[in-house]
């Protein structure tokens, strides 16, 4: 949504809605959980693909220089296999 939102011009990395939620604080409860995927409350209905989640931690990365952002694509890659969508993504 925040790449989305660069393109037209909106600042949406920035936004926060009415009841205060904005893009950062929903990356940073997710990536909680990436070294503790068994603390995660809720169902988990389909197999975690994890390298679909490097390229979103790139981009906040790069928009929020958040350091803990760095140790967690340092996690992330621990965690994937070489796969041909990473291969055609380059990462």
């Amino acid at each position: 949504l925040g790449k989305m939102g660069e393109i037209t011009g909106v600042d949406l990395w920035e936004y926060n809605s009415p009841e205060k939620a904005n893009i950062k604080l929903a990356f940073d409860f997710v990536l909680d959980y990436v070294d503790n995927m068994d603390d995660w409350p809720y169902q988990q209905i389909t197999q975690i693909e994890w390298d679909r989640l490097i390229p979103l931690v790139i981009e906040a990365s790069r928009v929020y220089k958040d350091p803990d952002y760095k140790s967690c694509l340092d996690s992330l890659q621990g965690k994937i296999t070489p796969t041909d969508r990473l291969i055609l993504t380059k990462l």
